[in-house]
Order: C-alpha cells, then structure tokens, then sequence
C-alpha cells in the first residue's frame, strides 16, 4: 500500500494546495513526497519554523500571482510590442518585489534564515527604489503606441 495515502499524506497536499496562490505552487505541493532523510527533514522543518516565526512577527507576506510575467518575458525576448495591460502587469510585479525585499529586509532584525533569500532575488532597485525620473516616465506615456495600442520599445529610447 503507498505510504502517502495510508498516513493521508495526499488529503493533506489537497487541503496544503487549495491555499497556494500560484499555480506553479500547487504544482510543487503536489509532487511533495515525504522525507526519509532526518538530516533533509531537519533542515525542512527548520525552514517551516523560520517561517511561521516570520509571519507572526511580521504578517502574512506580500505574495500575488505573478505567472502572466512569464507571457510578458517571452514577448519581450522576442522584441515584440507590450500592451498597456501587460506593462502594467510589469509594474505589479515590481511592486510586488519590493515590497517582499522590504518584507524580508524586516525579516533580518530577527536574525531569522529565510530573511537571506532577499539575495537571490534580481536587484530592481532601478526600478523599485523610485529611481524612475518624471521625465522617463513622461516619455512612456507619451511614446507612440504600435498597432493595436502596443508600445513598442522602439518607442522609448534612451530615457
């Protein structure tokens, strides 16, 4: 008999999976397995603890669903044309980034461990740190839209 079920293991990454945000995150709860390893599950449980010690300290973190990125990155790798609502699906995202860099920045006056993970996000702070002048920001909204309404970054040169 599979173990998973016989402990209710997988009623368990049922309940774990209906309280992710993402997709992407229901889809790593779903290929959870169990830990035979005490060393791997120490450390697991380390992280957990980390965790919920972060969250009662400083809240729920800021997370939101950010899978249309992955829409936004694949045009724009090609250098195709961006519609105001994927640019504004753009500005989210870095919002979204800084405000999880400042949640963990927070995170480090407790010296907790998960608070480090802030070092393997991408630096932003060009653009999440309000480093973007009036002047560039003047110019996107007056760059000349392609078809269909786009903005083409052919557009906006250098700002």
């Amino acid at each position: 008999m599979n173990i998973e079920r016989q402990i209710e293991f997988d009623k368990v990454k049922d309940i774990w999976a209906d309280l992710a945000i993402t997709d992407c995150a229901k889809e790593k709860i779903r290929e959870a397995t169990l830990y035979f390893s005490e060393t791997e599950l120490k450390k697991q449980l380390r992280d957990t603890t980390d965790a919920r010690f972060l969250i009662e300290k400083l809240g729920t973190p800021p997370l939101q669903n950010i899978t249309e990125i992955k829409e936004v990155l694949l045009i724009v790798g090609k250098g195709d044309c961006l519609t105001p609502y994927q640019l504004e699906r753009v500005e989210r995202v870095l919002v979204v980034m800084k405000r999880l860099k400042d949640y963990l920045a927070r995170g480090k006056m407790y010296q907790n461990s998960l608070a480090y993970y802030d070092e393997n996000l991408d630096e932003l702070s060009e653009f999440t740190a309000g480093n973007i002048s009036k002047k560039s920001t003047t110019k996107i909204m007056k760059a000349k839209t392609g078809k269909s309404g786009t903005i083409c970054k052919e557009n906006i040169r250098m700002m």
